[in-house]
């Protein structure tokens, strides 16, 4: 059978069939290949993510949240993360080194971008005989804020191994040179280190450098805090609270917890946050007590001398009783101890009018049965109108036709009057105890007393828990409970003396009969005559302490009744020796030792005060003479207890009498001299 052959129609058939063919398949293999491509390129860009993936988790610490960085291709060839000739898939060439893959911190992941270039698409001269550079330390350094940034800089080698000394560094910040970088501000720096050998072959590699702040704030604060639960509503938590930050001027503090007026120990939260959001957190325990006697010391009395008071919560009411214990020595004046002025019929007070007492509740009227006030007399007050109208003072039962007070809303002002919100009538007086009722049941209890964390005096509610201090000017005087006062005041000296020209006037009249002086002293001078003390010369009634240069003697004279003077022979001098002089009714001892004894004779009591270092009515024979203590007694009790001291206050020498609290200074003119103080 023979072989038939295509016609030439079959032959155009098949033809044409083919050419359908091919314009139906060639295009879907060439989208193919395009394809294939496409996924070889997302392949290698995945490839090239998670090649600078491992070089972040290998070279470098966490980034802070939203932090970048950029490398380049080229560091992950270097460091062996990828192969030196990586390629483009879809245009076969090679990928540059200077391509450009940035890192962002997001969350707990981190976000990479590529910025891919072919190689002849750049100008730049690369080939696998260039150097290789390698960067001394990460190529991620982080350095804190301020801190001193230390260069590490780079190795850099030719491809067969020799060490290329010439290794050039250039700073960047946002695309800009700079010539340093500045750990001042948190900022990103770009150091870009280039290596060129003799063949002009040239490799670069970049290191990133990041300033940050990761240091929180330190926050101090008392460490040990205890206050009373009067204090509280005062106390202020910020106060010696403060912050600081290696980088923020001024870290923000805020304060989570208070505290109440209870006793109990209280923790208060302080945070701290700088300008980067780092927080630092610290607790503080404030321990609230209510132990009166651990924060104030209780004072005998507190003195207002005349600009010092203090104002209240208290508003007067018809239900309201009042206790009051005090004293004056300004009783001549009119004087507030305490009190509330309104207008009308709401006026409530408490004071003297010249030297009589003054109780006010509404108008007082005139028919008012005022108690005479003794000067320096503690004096008990008691004001009750709930109580059948009554006033009582030291225990005697006054009656006054008291009205019904009327409505008032100034509340009441110690050491002086209220007078409608104007502070008026000041007084000078020591208030020793303040009671306050309102019906049956006691308000307030106030008693003085001292804050022992600032030395600030007033005085102190015991039953409201409330210290209240001076609301005016100057400084309260005061007296510990069983004090002597010259020991906060004053500072004790061994002596004080007279230059000549100054003496002291006791303000007490002796009596040669009953009396007796206890005289401690020292003669500076042996070449004149001088009165050492005494209140008078010759005349009746009076005696002398004298120093005779010309009789060679020291005695003490008294002229008796008939003005006839008697001698109590001392010893031999004068002499400048210190000597105990003593006078007791009659009998002289000089240093212990009786010298004289004039029993028999009557003398009566002087008419002027007896003084020291001269004699009251003797002009230009003062002594020059050193005093160490002087002591009195009148009939048996001790009235004088004087001993030298300096006043604190002014720096002014005296003498302090311990048994009445009162400091006498010079009478005569200049200055005494000071003796050392006495620990």
């Amino acid at each position: 059978m023979k072989n038939k052959a295509f016609t030439l129609i079959e032959l155009l058939g098949v033809i044409v069939l083919l050419g359908i063919l091919g314009v139906v398949i060639i295009p879907k293999v060439g989208d193919s290949i395009e394809n294939s491509k496409e996924q070889s390129y997302k392949v290698q860009e995945e490839t090239i993510k998670k090649a600078a993936n491992d070089f972040l988790i290998d070279n470098t610490e966490f980034l802070e949240e939203n932090d970048t960085i950029t490398i380049k291709l080229g560091v992950l060839k270097q460091k062996g993360y990828l192969p030196v000739n990586i390629k483009n898939p879809k245009t076969r060439k090679n990928i540059s080194n200077e391509s450009l893959i940035t890192i962002t911190k997001n969350g707990n992941a981190y976000k990479i971008e590529l910025a891919l270039v072919d190689l002849e698409n750049v100008t730049e001269n690369i080939d696998n005989n260039s150097p290789i550079l390698v960067l001394n330390g990460d190529y991620i350094e982080y350095v804190e804020v301020n801190d001193l940034y230390e260069e590490k800089g780079a190795i850099a080698k030719t491809s067969t191994g020799e060490t290329i000394d010439n290794v050039s560094r250039q700073i960047k910040l946002n695309n800009v040179e700079k010539s340093s970088i500045d750990t001042s501000q948190l900022l990103t720096y770009n150091v870009i280190y280039s290596a060129t050998d003799a063949s002009g072959l040239t490799t670069s590699a970049t290191r990133t450098v990041i300033v940050r702040d990761t240091i929180s704030p330190t926050i101090t604060f008392p460490k040990e805090t205890t206050i009373h639960v009067s204090e509280v509503a005062a106390f202020n938590t910020m106060q010696g609270v403060s912050a600081t930050d290696n980088y923020s001027t001024t870290p923000t503090i805020t304060v989570n917890s208070s505290l109440a007026k209870l006793p109990g120990k209280y923790v208060i939260t302080y945070i701290a946050k700088d300008s980067s959001n780092n927080e630092t957190t610290e607790r503080r325990v404030i321990n609230v007590e209510n132990t009166f006697e651990k924060y104030y010391a209780t004072l005998e009395y507190l003195e207002s001398t005349g600009t010092q008071y203090i104002m209240t919560d208290i508003v007067p009411s018809n239900d309201m009783g009042v206790m009051l214990k005090v004293s004056s020595a300004d009783i001549n004046n009119d004087l507030l101890y305490l009190g509330s002025k309104g207008s009308g019929n709401t006026r409530f007070w408490i004071g003297n009018y010249g030297n009589a007492m003054y109780f006010g509740w509404n108008n007082p009227t005139a028919t008012q049965n005022r108690p005479t006030i003794t000067a320096n007399t503690i004096n008990e007050i008691k004001m009750n109108y709930m109580n059948n109208r009554q006033n009582i003072f030291n225990n005697t039962v006054k009656e006054y036709d008291l009205d019904t007070l009327g409505s008032n809303s100034y509340p009441i002002t110690i050491f002086a009057g209220n007078n409608a919100g104007t502070v008026s009538y000041k007084s000078k007086i020591r208030l020793y105890e303040l009671k306050v009722s309102k019906g049956n049941e006691i308000k307030y209890n106030f008693i003085p007393c001292m804050r022992k964390s600032d030395g600030a005096l007033g005085l102190y509610d015991l039953v409201n828990n409330k210290f209240y201090g001076n609301s005016g000017t100057g400084t309260f005087g005061y007296k510990m409970q069983n004090e002597n006062p010259y020991e906060r005041l004053y500072t004790k000296l061994d002596y004080i003396q007279s230059t000549g020209t100054q003496y002291i006037d006791t303000g007490v009249k002796f009596n040669s009969n009953t009396d007796k002086f206890e005289l401690s002293y020292q003669a500076n001078d042996a070449t004149g005559n001088y009165f050492i003390a005494g209140s008078g010369w010759q005349e009746q009634g009076k005696i002398w302490l004298y120093s005779y240069k010309g009789g060679n003697t020291f005695s003490v004279y008294i002229t008796d009744t008939s003005g006839s003077q008697r001698a109590f022979n001392g010893f031999a001098g004068p002499d400048t020796l210190k000597h105990l002089v003593t006078y007791d009714a009659k009998k002289l001892y000089i240093d212990g030792t009786l010298t004289a004894d004039n029993s028999s004779y009557t003398f009566g009591e002087t008419p002027f005060n007896f003084s020291l270092f001269n004699s009251i009515n003797s002009t230009g024979y003062y002594a020059k003479t050193k005093i160490y203590s002087f002591k009195m007694w009148k009939s048996g009790i001790l009235t004088r207890n004087m001993i030298p001291v300096v006043r604190n206050s002014d720096n002014k020498p005296g003498l302090y009498d311990e048994v009445n609290d009162v400091f006498y200074t010079n009478s005569g003119t200049g200055e005494f001299t000071k003796g050392n103080p006495v620990n």
